[in-house]
């Protein structure tokens, strides 16, 4: 097995991190390689580095604890997080080290490590695992239908996404999502992305980008999970437990960023295969429509085909094409994107199944724009 180090990025988590601690050494030890913990204890005022300090004194699994006290301005999750990283990378025995990060309120379900190590000796650069609520408290949440609906969602968009422009290297059954909480990645990889981006918020999702952007092969694994805690008072401002704070209280607070209408997961997925073709050098990928099609001139289409990583010029076309424009999702519209989804899978088939159809997006939406009602979308 490759050795593994898990990098913790910890700020005031002296009740947290005195269960989560324990239970990432017990995983540890029943993992058949090398397995040393990094946990950066970042501007802490409670007792998070002596209570993790008599934890490690209890094992023999290496745990390094480092006490950082960041700027205001750097005070933050994502940056927090980036560090811990560098640092985890730092502390790498080997070229084949696998640095996995998690939370500080977070435990491994069994055989966490083990499933990363599999995954990346299969030929996963990166794997974006699943995160579930701690069984005993998640009967504390209390989240209007609408919002448990986002979850349902995210598993059709994934199947559609899956069909309509399959990855070899991300198979179905997968998802969407990029949890700091269960995100793992070979030292080669983190070294090629040149780290995590020292962003405020959703440096995890930024860092899973910058791997697509420089070609990495990433897993959204269902199968490597996490448990972690739904608390509403967290850490980071505007992180994941102010999230749920909203999404109880506040009806019309839009969908996750990450969830795409149906259309624009049509659109996407068909320009992003022409862009792929081109880039390839396929001799019929029409180059003129495709530009006409993302609302960009030959040169700047020529612009993204010349980058040194296909992702990195597909990033760039996201960035500048009026096509690609991301829309947002609200709760009012989530349940017609809900229907939608499942007519959209019922016409084309399923990655499940050996009947997934071949598609142009011009001619299949073409026969999916009229919604269960008759009207034109």
């Amino acid at each position: 097995m490759r050795p593994i180090v898990i990098a913790i990025p910890a700020r005031n988590e002296e009740y947290a991190i005195s269960a989560s601690l324990p239970a990432l050494i017990a995983e540890a030890a029943s993992y058949a390689g090398d397995v040393s913990i990094v946990i950066a204890a970042n501007n802490c005022t409670d007792d998070t580095v002596s209570i993790s300090t008599a934890i490690a004194q209890t094992t023999t699994i290496p745990v390094h604890i480092a006490v950082m006290n960041l700027s205001a301005r750097h005070a933050n999750a994502g940056t927090a997080r980036a560090r811990t990283l560098a640092l985890a990378a730092a502390n790498a025995c080997s070229s084949d080290t696998i640095i996995v990060t998690t939370d500080a309120d977070t435990r491994p379900q069994p055989g966490w490590l083990a499933k990363i190590s599999m995954a990346v000796n299969a030929g996963a650069d990166a794997i974006a695992g699943s995160v579930d609520f701690e069984p005993s408290e998640a009967a504390k949440i209390r989240m209007p239908p609408i919002r448990q609906r986002e979850a349902e969602y995210a598993g059709l968009q994934a199947e559609l996404a899956a069909l309509l422009d399959p990855n070899p290297h991300d198979p179905y059954p997968n998802h969407i999502w990029a949890w700091g909480a269960n995100l793992a990645v070979t030292l080669d990889a983190y070294r090629k992305t040149g780290g995590v981006p020292e962003v405020p918020l959703a440096e995890d999702r930024a860092f899973v980008s910058r791997l697509l952007e420089v070609d990495c092969k990433v897993l959204h694994s269902l199968d490597i999970r996490v448990w972690t805690s739904p608390r509403t008072k967290g850490r980071a401002p505007g992180g994941v437990a102010d999230l749920i704070s909203i999404y109880a209280t506040d009806p019309d607070y839009p969908c996750d960023a990450a969830l795409l209408p149906v259309k624009d997961i049509f659109r996407q997925a068909s320009l992003q295969r022409q862009y792929r073709a081109a880039y390839q050098g396929e001799p019929e990928a029409p180059l003129t429509r495709l530009a006409a099609r993302l609302r960009l001139s030959l040169e700047e289409l020529d612009n993204a085909l010349r980058q040194p990583f296909c992702g990195l010029g597909w990033a760039n076309l996201v960035r500048n094409s009026p096509t690609l424009k991301a829309h947002r999702i609200y709760p009012v519209g989530l349940v017609r994107e809900i229907r939608l989804a499942h007519r959209a899978l019922a016409l084309l088939g399923s990655p499940k199944t050996e009947g997934a159809k071949a598609f142009t997006y011009d001619n299949l939406w073409a026969g999916f724009a009229m919604d269960t009602n008759g009207q034109s979308r």
